[in-house]
């Protein structure tokens, strides 16, 4: 049972019996901020180096439910500060530039609302962001990533996702289509030039949300899947404006 408020993602996890009250901050600048409230001598404060509510509540349901099994809270609480992270969810990519890149497989309208509402609470900058959608498959969602693409960032960029058998420009224009102001986009139908112009644009504080593909190793056409990652491709665009090169 979790919920969020104004004060941010609590509520109260029930394992054979024994009810676990959890409380998550609504700070998620830069990390989501966690606590397990077991009474007043039993109150373990955790920064977690993940973004996003999301986390918050599924760090501590992954906490409850390790308590409830009996697992050392201690030792719950330091693997949490080391874990890394699901590749393609929200992953960064820095090279020591001054604006935040982030990498995340958002592929459905509410997914992509959910991703762009957090990068909006981790920074004060722009949001730039980009997405394609998929070939041969739900059409009728297309021009609503549209509409929540456009609604939530400031720079809008569309670009291709997998292809596969369709036309990536057709399937662009059924984006194009549920956008309120089409001509306020920017369209680039190769992902590869997409991201390296998003990465281009960036300015200090910025922050640029690459959505789609997440940790997706390849891009597929109609006759040949080619090599394709997009925390690799958005590196190597860092690279080339000079951030990350010795």
């Amino acid at each position: 049972d979790l919920r969020l408020d104004a004060q941010g993602v609590r509520g109260t996890l029930r394992l054979q019996g024994r009810a676990l009250p959890l409380v998550a901050a609504a700070s998620v600048k830069p990390e989501a901020l966690v606590g397990i409230d077991l009474g007043s001598s039993l109150q373990f404060p955790l920064a977690v180096p993940l973004l996003g509510e999301f986390n918050a509540s599924n760090t501590l349901t992954a906490l409850g439910l390790g308590l409830g099994l009996g697992l050392d809270i201690h030792r719950m609480l330091s693997a949490i500060r080391r874990f890394p992270g699901v590749p393609g969810r929200m992953q960064k990519v820095d090279a020591g530039q001054p604006f935040t890149v982030l990498v995340d497989y958002a592929h459905t309208p509410d997914s992509v609302e959910n991703v762009l509402r957090t990068a909006r609470a981790v920074g004060s900058g722009r949001i730039i962001a980009l997405l394609g959608c998929g070939g041969d498959r739900d059409r009728t969602k297309r021009p609503k990533m549209g509409r929540a693409l456009e609604e939530g960032s400031d720079v809008c960029i569309i670009t291709s996702d997998n292809p596969r058998s369709e036309d990536p420009a057709a399937i662009v224009a059924e984006i194009l289509a549920g956008l309120a102001c089409p001509e306020g986009a920017q369209v680039q139908v190769d992902r590869r030039e997409a991201i390296a112009r998003a990465v281009e644009m960036a300015e200090p504080g910025d922050l640029v949300l690459i959505l789609g593909k997440g940790h997706e190793s390849g891009q597929e056409f109609a006759d040949k899947k080619v090599p394709f990652d997009d925390c690799q491709v958005a590196l190597a665009a860092l690279h080339h404006h000079g951030w990350g090169k010795k």
